[in-house]
């Protein structure tokens, strides 16, 4: 196996995260793990203006979660729906799903998640 092509290997399935990749860094092969790389991958910052209106949807494109909501401007109550549902800070959203934010006021919240 150690001659073999990597289009030779077979497909891998899902990944947990503890599985061992290598990967050459500053001109050395080492081993990492699928979990370090994904670490790699930056989660979105959501800036959603609610000015004209004071509700909004979108689609997420990416599997995450919200872990906060930061005040931009103003301090409006800010509620959270995915798929019509209350949304639990945290809690893991499934890509595609639909994400309806509401404020009580004109404002702009930015919504921090993690992948």
């Amino acid at each position: 196996m150690a001659d073999s092509k990597i289009s030779d290997l077979r497909a891998s399935v899902a990944l947990v995260g503890t599985e061992l990749v290598p990967i050459v860094q500053s001109g050395v092969t080492v081993k990492s793990t699928a979990q370090d790389i994904a670490q790699i991958v930056v989660a979105p910052l959501y800036t959603v203006e609610l000015i004209d209106v004071l509700t909004i949807d979108f689609y997420t494109t990416l599997a995450l979660s919200i872990d906060s909501v930061t005040d931009i401007l103003n301090a409006p109550t800010t509620t959270i729906l995915v798929g019509g549902s209350a949304y639990v800070l945290g809690s893991a959203i499934s890509i595609g799903s639909k994400v309806t934010v509401t404020v009580s006021t004109a404002a702009v919240v930015q919504l921090v998640t993690t992948l």
